[in-house]
């Protein structure tokens, strides 16, 4: 089988759809970085209940994140400190990522890299219909 190079998105929604956690559904593809190589990634879909019992409890995940940065303890004060900047960071993105697919009724799909090589050109945040 040839890959088309030209549609990632095709490659991607070929693939097999795995149901995973509650309200959400994984599954393996292929998308190309940004030196036009074909990698083989994970997509993840929240569904639209989990979408909102992410938007309730963001807060607490963030805040039990935040705290698990203070196990650091050895790494040094520099090093907590850049944990809780970079988990700050990180839920602010997804809160406002999942508040704006509730305001459009959409939900959230994200990209990641599949291990073991970590590729940030391939990670991607999309709002799309909810699954059913």
């Amino acid at each position: 089988m040839l890959l088309d190079a030209s549609s990632p998105e095709a490659l991607a929604a070929s693939s097999v759809i795995v149901s995973a956690a509650k309200g959400s559904d994984y599954w393996y593809g292929v998308a190309f970085n940004s030196l036009g190589q074909p990698k083989t990634v994970i997509y993840l879909r929240y569904s639209w209940s989990w979408m909102w019992y992410l938007k309730q409890h963001m807060g607490t995940i963030n805040d039990l994140s935040q705290a698990a940065c203070g196990l650091l303890i050895k790494a040094g004060a520099t090093t907590v400190a850049a944990c809780v900047f970079m988990v700050k960071a990180y839920f602010a993105k997804m809160q406002s990522v999942i508040n704006q697919g509730i305001s459009a009724k959409k939900c959230l799909r994200f990209r990641i890299p599949a291990p073991p090589l970590a590729d940030i050109s391939l990670v991607r945040f999309d709002l799309v219909t909810c699954r059913v």
